[in-house]
């Protein structure tokens, strides 16, 4: 390969993350305002995003959690609170999935 060709690999890549990275927090922020709304299906599709992705979080997990139990789906609920628990440990979050996860 020439210089100028990995260089131009190597700038493309960067830009994937970087807009990868970006769509990651659009689907967060989006998630976390259709939750808000009471739009749990649209919620959890763009925190599935989130989820799925390297900006994974704690805080996306347990609304993904919620939205879930709210709906009904207790299996993928707890599977999300457990997740949230395993990110952040230590946390108040932490005690919030903890309570969820031995109540239901």
């Amino acid at each position: 390969m020439t210089h100028r060709y990995c260089l131009f690999l190597s700038a493309a890549l960067l830009l994937i993350n970087v807009q990868s990275a970006s769509c990651a927090v659009d689907d967060y922020s989006d998630g976390i305002a259709r939750y808000n709304k009471g739009d749990l299906a649209g919620a959890i599709v763009a925190l599935t995003r989130v989820a799925a992705s390297k900006n994974n979080s704690a805080t996306a997990q347990y609304y993904l959690a919620n939205a879930h139990l709210r709906l009904g789906n207790r299996t993928e609920a707890l599977s999300h609170y457990q997740a949230a628990l395993t990110l952040r440990p230590s946390t108040e979050l932490a005690a919030y999935c903890q309570k969820a996860l031995h109540d239901y």
